[in-house]
């Protein structure tokens, strides 16, 4: 184990001479770094005692340090503001110096425990902290430790103050109080009624800000574990003819925070909200992603995977944007990827043929994904089926073994009179541009095909032998080929690009500016020095290996790249080249 640091001197005159210095928040730091939890627990109490005594003030050194307050330094404020008998302008004027002293302008998050647990220790101080707020001394975002304080010293005098200012406040004081609401546990029937009339009057308001607040409480509190579904049903409910996107986003995230199994009618109404996202709305199209990724897997997923296969299909979002679902759903090993992948090949939409070529894309394998599917249940006509086979291979062009094993599923089972196609498509371009990996798919996957699927494959495997037979009889055509003269002008072309790029990465680098540049030679191992903590550092050597991946290339788009291009566009479209 690391030895800790040795501790500063921490005693009160240390203090003192810390703070007539301007280092005291360094000292703080230098302190917690090297003592241990209880010693620290001590030492933030000894802090409060140097204040009480006026051998250091905090709130000077808090409005005389320059720069942002580090994490350290917070802690040490903070516990000392909860255990000071200071009063309410003192505590406001900290949290606007350490406000002032942040980069963005905002309360440091320290204080929102900090004023939270000082407020509650008498009714008086949340008083003066929410008059302050409301003549625009003290910064607005205490509110809501202001009124969670207020909830702890009196809460049969606070929660219908809350409720009343989610209803009547401005949209600061009724965000802060929906938020609030949102957190609370009503004892009984009668705070409850407090809480829910004040959420529905709030719902009922012209103004958007209200709504969203109260919307969010009865969400907040119908999704967690013994909350009031009902009142959230009754909310999605109010706003359905109304949603925009702020509400979509408000709701997939309480969706995302909740952990249990959500009922049945609220699932539903949050399902049918997000179904109306729209292309566009970046951030709740984020939030949707994260809230239906961790519910997509199962038989309790089935809705969840229908509100994903209609985004992707309609093309409001890609896999790119929905990527923690769909790597759920390529991580799931419950048959649910290959149940997706017949139902989105089957529907042979653009965009799900796209979807199910992007996950497809994402393993991390060097293996390329195969599936054994069954389109039977979709009753596939041969002109869907084909439809489908040309825009998987299409999108699959450079993983010919995962569309080889979709296009033999929908051979295998889709329409018959299909067949035909589907084994041309295998042979040109598939086979032909790929010599090895579908062909050795299709070897081992054969025996288990039915006996007609058996003779394609047969075919197939012939027909590739007698090409690769003429294409090697043929051998080199250099008269094909580019001429010495343009191989010339390639190399000069590649050497002048990369002698650019070269000399272009410092000039483009602000990092190169005032970092000196030391070029070394390389040798084939990484040597450390480890420090343990006991003794001097020991000295290790790793020899360094190398780490290569390939993947073959078409042959079509050697031989010939313009009409390879052609026929993947043609292709993309579910039409025959």
């Amino acid at each position: 184990m690391a030895r800790r640091r040795e501790p500063p001197d921490i005693s009160p005159g240390a203090l003192g001479s810390a703070a007539a210095d301007g280092a005291l928040e360094m000292l703080f730091r230098d302190a917690l770094l090297a003592l241990d939890d209880d010693a620290a627990g001590r030492f933030k109490e000894s802090v409060a005692d140097a204040h009480r005594a006026g051998l250091i003030d905090l709130a000077a050194t808090a409005a005389g340090t320059p720069g942002p307050v580090d994490h350290f330094a917070g802690t040490v404020y903070g516990a000392a503001i909860e255990a000071l008998e200071v009063d309410a302008a003192t505590v406001i004027g900290m949290a606007n110096s350490f406000a002032a002293r942040s980069r963005d302008g905002t309360v440091p998050y320290f204080m929102f425990d900090a004023v939270a647990g000082w407020a509650a220790c008498d009714e008086s101080r949340v008083d003066a902290m929410l008059q302050a707020m409301g003549v625009g001394d003290a910064p607005a975002s205490l509110r809501i430790a202001t009124l969670q304080a207020g909830l702890r010293v009196d809460r049969a005098r606070y929660l219908p103050f809350v409720a009343n200012m989610l209803v009547t406040g401005d949209a600061s004081e009724a965000s802060a109080a929906g938020f609030v609401l949102g957190t609370v546990s009503t004892a009984d029937e009668a705070e409850g009624s407090i809480v829910s009339d004040a959420i529905s009057t709030a719902l009922s308001a012209g103004d958007l800000e209200r709504r969203a607040s109260a919307f969010e409480a009865a969400l907040t509190i119908g999704l967690r574990n013994g909350g009031d579904p009902a009142g959230a049903e009754a909310a999605l409910d109010a706003v359905a003819d109304q949603a925009n996107a702020r509400l979509r986003r408000i709701a997939a995230t309480r969706m995302f925070l909740a952990r249990d199994t959500i009922p049945d009618g609220l699932r539903r109404r949050l399902l049918a909200l997000l179904g109306g996202v729209e292309k566009g709305e970046a951030d709740t199209i984020e939030a949707v992603n994260m809230a239906i990724a961790q519910r997509l897997r199962g038989n309790e997923g089935e809705p969840y995977r229908a509100l994903f296969k209609r985004i992707l299909a309609s093309g409001i979002a890609d896999i790119e944007a929905m990527d923690d679902s769909a790597h759920q759903v390529l991580t799931a090993n419950d048959g649910s990827l290959e149940a997706l992948v017949e139902d989105w090949v089957a529907d042979g939409s653009d965009g799900l043929i796209n979807a199910v070529c992007d996950i497809a894309s994402l393993t991390a394998s060097k293996s390329e994904l195969t599936f054994e599917l069954d389109f039977g249940r979709f009753q596939l006509s041969a002109d869907q089926t084909l439809a489908s086979a040309r825009k998987v291979v299409s999108g699959l062009m450079i993983q010919p073994v995962t569309a080889t094993s979709i296009v033999l599923g929908l051979m295998r089972t889709g329409h018959a009179d299909a067949g035909d196609g589907l084994e041309a498509l295998l042979f040109n371009p598939v086979l032909i541009s790929y010599w090895e990996g579908p062909k050795e798919y299709l070897e081992n996957a054969s025996p288990s095909q039915p006996s007609i699927v058996q003779e394609r494959i047969s075919r197939l495997l012939s027909s590739l032998a007698d090409y690769e037979a003429a294409v090697r009889s043929a051998g080199v055509i250099p008269e094909l080929g580019p001429t010495a003269r343009q191989n010339f002008l390639r190399q000069l072309y590649r050497a002048e690009a990369q002698r650019s790029i070269r000399e272009d990465m410092p000039k483009r680098s602000a990092i190169m500016d005032f970092i000196p540049v030391t070029r070394v030679l390389h040798g084939d191992s990484v040597v450390s020095e480890v420090f343990t903590g006991d003794g001097p550092p020991q000295r290790q050597e790793f020899r360094m290996g190398t780490v290569s991946h390939s993947i073959p290339l078409a042959r079509l788009d050697a031989i010939d790249p313009v009409g390879f291009w052609y026929q993947r566009i043609v292709l993309s479209m579910g039409k025959a080249p």
